[in-house]
Parts: C-alpha cells; structure tokens; sequence
C-alpha cells in the first residue's frame, strides 16, 4: 500500500524520499512506490482533487509569466481579453446575421450611421464636398458639420465597407468601441500603477461602464478611447520618457540641471515682497523655450518655491 491521502494538506504535493534501488527489471524502487500510491489515491476518490490542484498550478505558472512580460505585451493581451468580452456578448447572438442585423438597438440612429459609413469616402472618391451633401433634404440639401457623420471612422473601414457592405463596418465598431476605451484606460491605469490585473480592473470599469453600455446604439458617443490615450501621453510626457530610448530613462531630463537646482535650494528663505521681485526678475531671464514642454514644470516650481 501506498501512503495514504491527506485532503487537508493544500496544496497537496507528493514528496518522494525513496532510495533509487534498482529492480531486477531495470526499473527503480521509488517509481514503482510513486505509482502505487497514485493508483490507491485514485481508489479512494483523490484524482479529482490531483487535477483540481494541478489546474490551478497551470494557473499560477501562467500568471507569472504574464507578470514577466515587456509591457507592450501585457497590452495586447488586455485588449485580447476586452475583444473576447465583447466579442462573445454582442457579436456571437448575431453571428450568423452580422452582415444584415445591427448590433444593439436604435434602428434609425443605426441606419444614419450606416449611410454616414458609406458617404464619406464616396464623397472624397467622386470629388464632392463631405461637409455638404444634397441628397439629404433634397435639393437644397444640408450640412453635415452640424451633424455626427463620424468622418474618421468612415475612412479607417473604408476598405470594410467596400468589401462586405456598411452594416458590417458599423457592427464591427460598435463591437470593437467597448474593448479599445477599456484598453485605453488599462494603458493609462497601467502607467500609474505598474500592475496588471488592477489596471485590467480600471480599464474595464471605464470600457463598460453605463455610459458606454448606454449609448451602443450612438456610435459618435461610444468611441471614447482618445480620451484615455491622450491621458497616457500626458502621463508620459510629464515623466520625460516619450520619444525616449531605455538607457536615457536613467538619465534627468535635458532640461533639468540638478546643479542649478540645489544651488537655488540652498538660498535662504526670503520674504514675501523679495521672493516676488526675485520671482519676477527670473522669469525675465528665462527665455520662451525653457517654458515649453518639460520646461514648463521646472518653471513652475521654481516659482512655488519662491512664493513659498
């Protein structure tokens, strides 16, 4: 007999202690005792357990390796997972009509979208204004700069519509606005916090929140993802590290001078009247393009440090 099975140790790992005796069949002693107990804790109902545990070591194994990744990765794998959400509640109901049913409801608003898809390139190939179009109250016609005509998207599925029709373009966006704002958001919330799984969580809550969910019918209001892009390029841009290699990560900003620094930190503390009229005297000594970019926030604390 084997040693017997203890459910109570979690996680449960058998730990051979055998000596490697060889047997007259070539085999070692400790591999026939490992399969005997295997075979008695299958009998006595623990394989279901075995596998429980090692699903869940698969499991563990998986997610530090995803906390190894370069972040570049890490993003493509969020945007996986927020597509395969999306994916799986708006796209599979209608996967066999996609190319004749609209996502969500709002039939008129989706049919307006759906022509709005198609006008935009027609116009630009046939030579003909985008921001004005006759045939919409006809003859006189109308201007669609006081309309959402959503001009960009129209061009970037262009080659969609062309191939399978509008509908098709305006379903795909709609499945796909979900997953790139929470995929914007997780890049944002990722660039804070250096973890993976919460800013998956914030990128989610942003994604599908109520307002996004709310307006799936309205296509102008649910591409939101430039908003949290624009967060991350801020956030990047006040670290000093976009359109930087990783070794100049290391290194200060070429508009900080550390020296400079601590010798205006090392002054003693003036009064109130001294530190405007020194503050303003040093703003006229700078020139415009030390106040440009990063050198904005050097400026700007120079100047709370004098007003201090």
């Amino acid at each position: 007999m084997g040693p017997s099975f203890d459910p109570g140790r979690a996680p449960y790992r058998r730990e051979v202690t055998f000596a490697a005796v060889k047997t007259p069949n070539g085999r070692s002693a400790d591999a026939a005792q490992e399969r005997s107990g295997l075979q008695s804790e299958t009998a006595n109902g623990g394989s279901g357990v075995v596998e429980g545990i090692t699903v869940a070591g698969t499991w563990r194994t998986a997610v530090a390796r995803l906390a190894r990744l370069r972040p570049a990765w890490k993003g493509l794998v969020a945007y996986a997972l927020y597509q395969m959400i999306t994916f799986l509640v708006w796209a599979v109901p209608i996967l066999p009509r996609f190319g004749t049913q609209h996502v969500i409801a709002g039939l008129q608003d989706a049919r307006y979208f759906q022509w709005a898809l198609s006008w935009t390139p027609w116009a630009l190939f046939h030579h003909v204004d985008p921001l004005h179009s006759s045939y919409v109250f006809a003859p006189n016609g109308v201007s669609l700069a006081w309309s959402t005509f959503v001009p960009g998207p129209a061009l970037v599925m262009w080659p969609v519509s062309a191939t399978f029709g509008p509908l098709v373009s305006l379903n795909l966006l709609k499945v796909m606005a979900p997953a790139l704002a929470s995929w914007a958001a997780y890049l944002a919330c990722h660039r804070l916090t250096h973890r993976f799984w919460p800013s998956i969580v914030g990128g989610y809550l942003f994604g599908y929140s109520a307002y996004v969910l709310g307006n799936m019918g309205f296509l102008n209001l649910i591409l939101v993802f430039p908003i949290p892009i624009l967060l991350y390029l801020t956030i990047r841009d006040v670290e000093g590290s976009l359109g930087r290699s990783r070794s100049s990560l290391d290194r200060p900003p070429h508009w900080w001078d550390s020296s400079r620094y601590r010798r205006r930190s090392s002054r003693p503390r003036l009064s109130s009247a001294e530190s405007r009229s020194s503050g303003r005297s040093w703003l006229r000594q700078t020139s415009a393009s030390d106040c440009c970019g990063p050198g904005a926030a050097y400026c700007s604390q120079e100047r709370s440090r004098r007003s201090y």
